[in-house]
């Protein structure tokens, strides 16, 4: 049986860092997740009642850990999660400008488009406890 954190949120338009760090870590990318990854984040602010979920997966053992392709850059923690029935990843950078209220969403797909999603869209983002399982 699969077990699974859930996470609700809005999505917003963030500064358009996430474009810079995902070309910058493309092929690290796509050697630990195996996906040629959308050069962008999907930004999602988290409802009130989900921030302390958010802590305790951050504090947790993430899925997969992606090296900095440099010195000065910061180590990105992985999820496995999905959204609807579209696997993504949430990556949280072991630097961040962020607190748990926000998460960050990498995939191999556009997601605002391929979901629909514009500012202020409702997500539900599921996340598998153990990476093999689909949730």
């Amino acid at each position: 049986m699969c077990r699974c954190i859930y996470l609700k949120g809005k999505v917003f338009s963030g500064i358009g860092e996430g474009r810079i760090y995902v070309g910058l870590y493309k092929d690290l990318i796509k050697s630990v997740l195996g996906i040629e990854p959308y050069p962008g984040t999907l930004n999602i602010a988290l409802d009130n009642a989900y921030i302390a979920v958010a802590a305790r997966l951050f504090k947790s053992e993430p899925h997969f850990i992606i090296k900095p392709p440099a010195p000065s850059l910061a180590r990105g923690l992985v999820w496995k999660a999905y959204i609807g029935d579209v696997e993504c990843f949430i990556v949280r950078p072991s630097v961040t400008i962020y607190s748990y209220d926000v998460i960050e969403i990498i995939s191999d797909k556009m997601l605002r488009e391929h979901l629909g999603l514009n500012d202020n869209s409702i997500v539900e983002i599921r996340i598998p406890l153990n990476v093999n399982d689909n949730c």
